[in-house]
C-alpha cells in the first residue's frame, strides 16, 4: 500500500482485536484471536504475530497502538496494573519489548481512553468540545475530553468514573475504596450482588440478560439493577458537574446489554438541569470496534506528533 496506515490493537482478557486503518480512520482490515493465558510473553508474542502476519501480506503498519484494561507507569513504557490478563505485568516494559520485535513506534494506553478517543474523532463526538465518556463492563472505565483533548495524567487515572464514590462508605471496591460507582454498576459486581440477594440467574453471556428478565417479576432483581443505574448517574452527574461537560458518551457491552443505564443517566442529569443544562447522553457509535480504532488513532498521532513539546501527545484531539 503506498499510503501510511496505522494498527491499532485492543487487548481483553478474552481476545486480541485489531484494526488496520488509513488515515482518515477507515478500516482496511480487522481480525481477533484468542488471548493467550500462560503469561505476558505469550500475550506480547500474539501482539507481535498479528504485526508480523499483516508485514508478510504486505500490509505492514506505519506505527501500532495498544490499548490494554489497566494503567500505565507515567512513561507509558510499562503496565502498572492489569487484572484481567495472566502474567507478570508489572514492571515488564512492554512498549519496549514489542518495538524491538517488530521495529514500529509503539504507543500503550488506557483501553477507556482509546474508546474515548476513537469516539471523539470517528464516533459519536465528533465535534465537540468537552465530553465525559464511560465504558460499561466488568468495571467501569471512563475518560474525559476539555477543550477537544482526552485529558491524562501521569498515574493515567484521570477520568477513572468507575472509582469516584457513589454511596459513602457503601461496599468495598476492588480499588481499596468503599462505595465506588464500579462496586455497584460493573457487571461483575452486578451478578455478585444479585447472587448474595439469592437472585436465581444462570451464569454466562445471557447472565444480566436473565438478570433484567427476573426484575420483572422479582424485586430483588429489581433492587439491584436500580441500585446500579443509580450508582452509575451518580458518577456521570458528579464528573459532569466537575468538568462542565455537556455531552455523555456511554459504551461498553454492558451497557449496550442494559439500557437503563443510560435512562437513568438522563434522568439524573436532567434533574440538575439548572446547575448543569441540557446535558446530552448518546450510546457510543463505535460498537466493540472503538478500543482498537482509539489505539490505531493513538499511534498516528503520537508518530506525526512526536516532536510538538506535549506529555501524551497521542491522546489529544485532532480536528
Amino acid at each position: 500500500m503506498s499510503e501510511q496506515t496505522w494498527l491499532g490493537i485492543d487487548l481483553g482478557g478474552t481476545y486480541i482485536k485489531w484494526e488496520l486503518v488509513a488515515d482518515d480512520g477507515t478500516s482496511l482490515r480487522s481480525g481477533r484471536t484468542p488471548t493467550p493465558r500462560t503469561g505476558h510473553i505469550a500475550v506480547t508474542d500474539a501482539i507481535v504475530n498479528i504485526v508480523d502476519e499483516l508485514g508478510v501480506a504486505g500490509l505492514r503498519p506505519a506505527a501500532v497502538g495498544i490499548a490494554v484494561p489497566g494503567h500505565l507507569s507515567a512513561a507509558r513504557d510499562s503496565i502498572t496494573i492489569l487484572p484481567n490478563v495472566p502474567g507478570d505485568w508489572v514492571g515488564f516494559g512492554v512498549r519496549s519489548y514489542i518495538a524491538e520485535r517488530t521495529g514500529l513506534d509503539i504507543s500503550l494506553l488506557n483501553d477507556a481512553r482509546a474508546f474515548a478517543l476513537a469516539e471523539l474523532e470517528l464516533g459519536a463526538a465528533v465535534g465537540a468540545s468537552s465530553a465525559v465518556f464511560a465504558t460499561i463492563g466488568t468495571g467501569i472505565g471512563g475518560a474525559v475530553a476539555v477543550d477537544g483533548r482526552i485529558v491524562t495524567s501521569d498515574r493515567d487515572t484521570f477520568g477513572e468514573i468507575g472509582h469516584t464514590t457513589a454511596v459513602v462508605d457503601g461496599e468495598a471496591c476492588a480499588c481499596g475504596g468503599r462505595g465506588c460507582v464500579e462496586a455497584y454498576a460493573g457487571g461483575s459486581k452486578v451478578l455478585e450482588r444479585a447472587a448474595r440477594r439469592g437472585v436465581s440467574i444462570g451464569l454466562g453471556p445471557a447472565a444480566l440478560t436473565s438478570l433484567e428478565f427476573a426484575a420483572r417479576t422479582d424485586q430483588a432483581a429489581a433492587d439491584v439493577l436500580a441500585e446500579a443505574y443509580d450508582a452509575f448517574a451518580v458518577g456521570i452527574s458528579t464528573v459532569c458537574a466537575f468538568t462542565g461537560a455537556n455531552l455523555v458518551i456511554l459504551g461498553g457491552a454492558v451497557g449496550a446489554e442494559l439500557p437503563g443505564y443510560l435512562v437513568r443517566s438522563r434522568q439524573r442529569l436532567e434533574q440538575r438541569r439548572e446547575l448543569l443544562g441540557g446535558v446530552e447522553v448518546r450510546a457510543g457509535s463505535l460498537g466493540a470496534r472503538a478500543g482498537a480504532l482509539g489505539a490505531a488513532r493513538a499511534a498516528r498521532r503520537s508518530r506525526s506528533e512526536s516532536k510538538n513539546a506535549t506529555s501524551h501527545p497521542e491522546l489529544e484531539h485532532q480536528k
